[in-house]
């Protein structure tokens, strides 16, 4: 459950931040990295609708192998993340960076929810 109550708010500020320093790096027109940064944290409010499926899948993936192995490893839900970001790029054709930055997003929020539980449950 943490992942899927923490996961969409941490993806939506992961986005925003993740969005706004790529429209600073890449020179993009002006005002593109506040919309980012501002969208990131509107989206907080939506997220659970966004990213809850993609977040119970990373926190079942780590659960499921936690049962498993007695351990919790967190290469388990950064994969569960990754390949939780990968169908946008096949659903919405986006462009390279804007798939990189979803897929980064999923990984880093899986990233940061798995360390929360890896902390919170000793195995």
């Amino acid at each position: 459950m943490l992942f899927f109550f923490l996961g969409p708010p941490i993806g939506a500020l992961t986005f925003g931040a993740l969005g706004a320093a790529s429209a600073v790096l890449t020179s993009q027109p002006e005002g593109t990295a506040g919309m980012f940064l501002y969208s990131g944290l509107f989206l907080v409010i939506f997220s659970w609708f966004v990213g809850g499926l993609q977040a119970f899948a990373a926190g079942l993936a780590m659960a499921v192998f936690a049962a498993a192995t007695r351990r919790m490893s967190l290469v388990v839900p950064v994969l569960a993340g990754l390949l939780a970001g990968f169908p946008f790029k096949v659903e919405e054709k986006a462009g390279e960076d804007f798939t990189l930055l979803l897929i980064l997003t999923h990984a880093i929020s899986a990233l940061a929810c798995g360390l929360l539980a890896k902390a919170t449950w000793k195995l």
